[in-house]
């Protein structure tokens, strides 16, 4: 076609000419439609005769200009896709072949596309124009050795295609993917195969064909055997990549597995039969002698493994029913005891400390090391007014409660509670287990926790309860002293120091600023480390000094998770820490000329005019002072 596509005649986009130029082509491939376009999509030329009417040349034109094929001939690429061909009142599918004609150039110079010489054939008389039609067949019922070729195939034989189309899955075929997703069978003598090769790549996609294209291509597994389930079926391909000028495509050869295993299959089907049988009878005899040994066994051993990991849950899943061998029950009754036991005393120190002696295989004894933990203290506002008020076993029951939801979420955030010590709690984070971000599971729970006590907090005023929790919280991260303290004989696990302290001053410091979670500047450094500080809006309140302590630390209000905030607050919130960092470093004066300097809008927001007033405030009475 290269060559064709350089004659004058056709160069000159003259129909006369080209007719004389192709007229010999024509001749001895009477079986395909020759057509000439020029750059624009015009039909200039067309070997069939029924095409040359006006009607019948502006549909071809239309059509022409959507194919692939023409797109890239337009762009100087030679290519092959899959088109129609109107055969009457029928539409058939054709392979296409355009070959860009370029406008000759001189010497050196960029040759230019000025039109396009394409063909058109029948996919049914692909196979017989090429040489290939039915070499693909071989019958189910044929051995290897009697397998004939195509000229040999007696006529009164239909062949054996797979025609998933059909749901036909037994057989064989050979067909070609190209590009554009269109599949052809070159093989096909007969019109069965034309309706799926002229679907569009997207219908293609949701049919049998479409599915195994994309089990054969997934892997780009090529010029090797594979096998492949298809809805059920298993098939044998093998797949080869080919190209043509610029265009590629997919060779695959599938043939399904049972056609050819079928009779070995029978035969070792039947031999397994055999021994499964033999096995089977000797199998169910020992089973059920066996299973009234092992079955109380392992109903032990599985209660003794959840015990030894300290999961009581799970321990009494595993029920031991009384079975004919008495020391298996005394074992069993030793068992059931044992989980009585540990089952009540895991209630009075933490879960984790029990768990990590197990593990390390030692015993517990009096020490401890230093250790980097988050330290969280809680406390409910106002708890002594509840004591004298309300009756004392209505106030075990609320605090119960409210200690219950709080413990469902430390546990959930990997904390370890300490201690409960009155209406406070003090958890940890980061012993005996380590963990790589406990700042940031403690604000999580910290927030968690504020929440819980909230939603507690208007259930019992829905119910006219006579008590009202506020929750404070305090959190701060450091060195401890974390281990075992106490008497030789009874001790706790617990952590000493100057991080515990400051985690309690903290608080208590919110019943003096009206806030619920303060946090040190120690904890938002960690969380910096821990990539973590951007999930949490904080508020800066100040340099202070907590009481019991002689060195001043800044200290922040935990907001909420800026995902959980607007972005008018959360702008409000930044302004704030930077005019309050500036206040620390330069002092009021300074920080109200930079609040001065932000835009009309945030500066009416209602934190900065809280802001504005508590350091106009505090100017006034440095002012007074001095």
């Amino acid at each position: 076609m290269d060559t064709l596509s350089k004659q004058p005649g056709i160069i000159n986009l003259d129909d006369t000419q080209i007719n004389a130029t192709l007229r010999q082509v024509t001749r001895l491939t009477a079986d395909r439609v020759w057509r000439v376009f020029d750059r624009q999509g015009n039909l200039v030329y067309t070997s069939l005769e029924s095409e040359q009417s006006p009607h019948q040349q502006k549909l071809l034109e239309l059509r022409h200009k959507d194919y692939e094929g023409f797109k890239k001939a337009r762009n100087g690429q030679f290519s092959w896709s899959v088109a129609f061909l109107q055969a009457g009142i029928k539409t058939e599918g054709c392979l296409s072949a355009d070959q860009p004609i370029f406008k000759s150039a001189s010497p050196g110079g960029t040759s230019e596309v000025i039109g396009t010489l394409s063909f058109c054939l029948p996919l049914e008389k692909l196979g017989a124009a090429i040489g290939i039609a039915g070499t693909d067949q071989m019958r189910s019922d044929e051995t290897l050795s009697d397998s004939v070729l195509p000229n040999r195939l007696s006529p009164t034989k239909n062949p054996d295609y797979l025609e998933f189309h059909r749901g036909d899955y037994k057989g064989r075929v050979t067909y070609l993917i190209f590009e554009s997703g269109n599949i052809v069978f070159p093989t096909a003598s007969d019109s069965r195969f034309v309706r799926i090769s002229i679907q569009s790549p997207r219908r293609l996609s949701t049919t049998a064909w479409g599915r195994l294209n994309k089990l054969i291509t997934r892997r780009g597994n090529f010029n090797t055997f594979q096998e492949i389930n298809l809805d059920g079926n298993k098939l044998l391909t093998f797949a080869m990549t080919s190209s043509a000028g610029n265009t590629n495509w997919i060779a695959v050869n599938a043939i399904d597995k049972q056609t050819i295993f079928d009779p070995l299959n029978k035969s070792l089907f039947q031999l397994l039969i055999l021994q499964l049988s033999t096995l089977l009878i000797t199998s169910v005899a020992i089973y059920f002698v066996c299973r009234q040994l092992t079955r109380p066994l392992n109903q032990i051993i599985s209660r003794i493994q959840a015990l030894s990991d300290l999961d009581i849950s799970l321990s009494k899943n595993h029920i031991i029913r009384e079975a004919w061998i008495r020391e298996i029950n005394n074992v069993s009754l030793a068992t059931n005891r044992l989980t009585r036991a540990i089952e009540s005393f895991s209630r009075y120190l933490p879960n984790e400390v029990v768990r990590s002696l197990l593990l390390n295989d030692r015993r517990a004894e009096l020490g401890g090391t230093t250790e980097h933990v988050a330290v969280m203290f809680t406390d409910i506002d106002n708890f002594t007014s509840y004591t004298e008020s309300v009756q004392t076993q209505d106030l075990f029951r609320y605090l119960n409660e409210y200690f219950t939801e709080l413990t469902n979420h430390v546990r959930a955030n990997k904390g370890t509670i300490d201690k409960y010590i009155g209406d406070s709690m003090m958890v940890m984070w980061g012993m005996p287990t380590p963990l790589t971000n406990p700042c940031e599971l403690a604000c999580e729970t910290a927030i968690a926790l504020r929440n819980a006590s909230n939603r507690l907090r208007d259930e019992w005023a829905q119910q006219n309860a006579p008590l009202r929790f506020n929750t404070r919280i305090g959190l701060h991260y450091g060195e401890a002293i974390v281990g075992n303290v106490g008497a030789a004989d009874r001790f706790n696990y617990t952590m000493v120091g100057d991080t515990v302290n400051l985690a309690s001053r903290l608080e208590g410091a919110n019943k003096t600023y009206k806030t619920n979670i303060i946090v040190s500047h120690a904890l938002l450094a960690q969380l910096e480390q821990e990539q973590a500080l951007h999930r949490f809006a904080f508020r800066m309140i100040g340099e202070v000094k907590v009481k019991g302590k002689s060195k001043s630390t800044i200290i922040y209000e935990l907001y909420d998770q800026r995902c959980s905030l607007r972005q008018p607050q959360i702008e409000a919130l930044d302004a704030w820490n930077c005019i309050m960092k500036r206040a620390i470093d330069g002092g009021n004066l300074a920080a109200l000329e930079q609040l001065a300097a932000e835009n009309e809008e945030l500066r009416a927001h209602p934190l900065l005019i809280q802001l504005k007033q508590e350091l106009e405030s505090s100017a006034k009475s440095i002012h007074h002072t001095t």
